[in-house]
C-alpha cells in the first residue's frame, strides 16, 4: 500500500486530500496508535475539540469502506487509530484433530 500514490495493492483507489492524509500518518505510525488530535492536524492542519472528532471518525470510515481485505483501521477507544495490516493468504486454524479420539 502507498499512501501518498493511492494505491492499495495494484489498484488506485479514490481518496480524497484528509483520507490520503490519514491514511498516511497512519502507515509511517508502522502500526502504534495515532490520537485523534495528530491525526486531525495531518487531515485538516487543525484540531478543534467540538465536531473534530465526529468529522474523523466519518473520514476514517469512508476510509475503511476504500480499503481492500488486507489492511485494517482498528479504533484505539479514547486514544486514536492504528492500521493493522492483515494476512488475507491465511485461514482461519481449524479445530486439531483429537489422535485419542481417531484411534478408537
Amino acid at each position: 500500500m502507498d499512501a501518498h500514490a493511492r494505491r492499495v495493492r495494484p489498484e488506485r483507489v479514490p481518496l480524497n486530500r484528509a483520507e490520503t492524509a490519514i491514511l498516511a500518518t497512519l502507515t509511517e505510525a508502522g502500526g502504534d496508535v495515532v490520537g485523534h488530535r495528530e491525526l486531525c492536524r495531518a487531515a485538516w492542519g487543525s484540531y478543534v475539540a467540538r465536531g473534530e472528532r465526529h468529522r474523523l471518525k466519518s473520514a476514517v470510515h469512508r476510509l475503511r469502506r476504500k480499503l481492500d481485505e488486507g489492511l485494517t483501521i482498528q479504533s484505539a477507544r479514547g486514544e486514536g487509530y492504528r492500521l493493522i495490516p492483515t494476512d488475507s493468504t491465511t485461514t482461519p486454524r481449524s479445530t486439531p484433530t483429537n489422535p485419542m479420539k481417531e484411534a478408537s
